[in-house]
């Protein structure tokens, strides 16, 4: 991950992960944030802010790891087309591809394509 501080309130990054550095952010853009609360109103706020972030950040996780899954499964697609050196246009070839891909990108269809 990022070795950057990253302000919860603004989604702003802190250039130098020091305890001034953070100190003189949250006291010249946040001066007046959270002196209405309890301590423990302000602890709820926070973990509520936390776990916004991490949503966020999974959902880019999730992203990234769909994208990896589909260039290995064209790399699979165009190792098996070079390996035999066969069109597309033979369908049990095809077939083969179709499992292969399904068995990596979403393996509840992977039956639906070894059944054709």
């Amino acid at each position: 991950m990022n070795s950057k501080a990253l302000c919860l309130i603004c989604q702003e990054s802190i250039a130098v992960f020091k305890e001034y550095n953070l100190n003189s952010h949250f006291s010249t853009k946040h001066p007046n944030y959270g002196s209405n609360l309890t301590t423990e109103e302000r602890a709820r706020k926070a973990e509520k802010i936390t776990m916004n972030l991490k949503t966020q950040q999974n959902i880019y996780v999730q992203q990234a790891a769909v994208q990896a899954a589909t260039i290995k499964a064209s790399y699979v697609l165009v190792f098996k087309i070079a390996k035999q050196n066969k069109p597309f246009a033979e369908g049990e070839f095809l077939k083969e591809c179709m499992v292969d891909v399904s068995g990596m990108l979403c393996l509840e269809y992977q039956n639906k394509f070894e059944n054709i």
